[in-house]
């Protein structure tokens, strides 16, 4: 019977340990895209301003060359 117990509480922790380690590899994922997105927002504002701050400086100066 303790032996049986014993062996129950082993495939506990093993099924324990592997949710955790799922759980991890999860919240590592989020965490990258996350970043990601965050990295593309930034791209996207920088590219949105320079594009639209030149086409109205060509607007109203004249394209320069």
């Amino acid at each position: 019977m303790r032996m049986h117990y014993q062996m129950r509480k082993n495939i506990f922790r093993d099924r324990l340990a592997q949710a955790n380690h799922a759980q991890r590899y999860d919240t590592a994922i989020k965490q990258v895209q996350a970043i990601l997105l965050g990295a593309y927002l930034v791209y996207s504002v920088i590219t949105d301003t320079i594009i639209i701050g030149g086409s109205l400086y060509v607007g109203f100066n004249g394209w320069p060359f």
